[in-house]
């Protein structure tokens, strides 16, 4: 991946607006969350909508080999683990 779980945190952080803790982000999600920080600096990309761009990086994320993935899967298990550690009594609890 092309920035660290560190960076990746940074950019996206875990709290939002109204004090939720945000659950960590599986590994596709962290890739769409990173091509989708690479589509707003590169401007032929940027002509597409989000539902277009989706679509695309849903038909990439199925083409990257078994390594590419492996690293997204890394970068998902250090974002769990900075998690963890900032919130150690978090638990998942989805609405109903």
């Amino acid at each position: 991946p092309p920035m660290s779980a560190v960076e990746f945190i940074n950019k996206n952080p875990f709290h939002a607006s109204d004090g939720h803790i945000k659950r960590p982000s599986n590994n596709f999600i962290l890739f769409r969350k990173i091509a989708h920080d690479q589509k707003n600096q590169t401007p032929a990309l940027s002509d597409y909508n989000e539902r277009q761009f989706s679509q695309i990086i849903g038909k990439i994320w199925k083409g990257l080999s078994q390594g590419e993935r492996e690293e997204y899967k890394q970068l998902g298990k250090e974002v769990a683990e900075m998690h963890k550690k900032m919130f150690p009594k978090y638990k998942y609890q989805p609405k109903r």
